[in-house]
């Protein structure tokens, strides 16, 4: 499931009473029943992001389409950052 706080993150886990945010710990709300299966191959009891970082996971060029698609379906107001690195 998608889980959000009101601390503005974002976790993905199977079952979740409290936000799965390092030293965050306040009560969650379950936006969406969707489990992305790709998060838990990264961590087995799931994973935990700022939301405003979400955009971050669609411009990585290692993750897979099918996550890209379905946070997109999610979260329809993110948007591929580019990133233009200087040397």
């Amino acid at each position: 499931m998608i889980y959000r706080c009101a601390g503005g993150h974002i976790s993905f886990a199977k079952e979740l009473q409290y936000c799965g945010s390092k030293d965050c710990g306040q009560r969650i709300d379950a936006i969406n029943d969707m489990d992305i299966e790709w998060f838990y191959k990264i961590s087995p009891t799931g994973l935990a992001i700022n939301e405003k970082d979400l955009n971050m996971i669609l411009s990585d060029k290692n993750m897979p389409e099918d996550v890209k698609k379905s946070l997109m379906e999610v979260f329809p107001g993110l948007k591929k950052k580019k990133r233009f690195w200087s040397r």
